[in-house]
């Protein structure tokens, strides 16, 4: 589960104010070289985009309702020919020896 939150933004004449979404995503393995993927963007269907301007000679507010709520379902396969390589090990329990 990931999360976009950005606070209240200083614009040269304005303010861009606070807004976020939530994204989340599942991931199983079915296999060794095959897993399922499953991701969802703005679930809250809470993402928005509102800029106030302001001067001496004006005032204007822009406010954007996007709606960006989408769901993914897909499958990845591994082609690779085994499973990795497993890191060497090294063994620092034994002193080494001197002569």
């Amino acid at each position: 589960m990931s999360g976009f939150w950005q606070g209240e933004t200083l614009l040269a004449q304005g303010t861009r104010e606070a807004g976020g979404m939530l994204n989340i995503g599942y991931r199983r393995k079915l296999t060794d070289k095959l897993s399922l993927n499953i991701t969802g963007r703005d679930v809250l269907n809470s993402f928005s985009n509102d800029t106030v301007y302001e001067t001496p000679q004006f005032r204007e507010r822009f406010e954007q309702d996007i709606r960006l709520r989408a769901f993914y379902i897909g499958l990845s396969y591994s082609f690779g020919s085994g499973p990795r390589r497993q890191p060497e090990q090294f063994d620092f329990s034994t002193s080494p020896t001197g002569g």
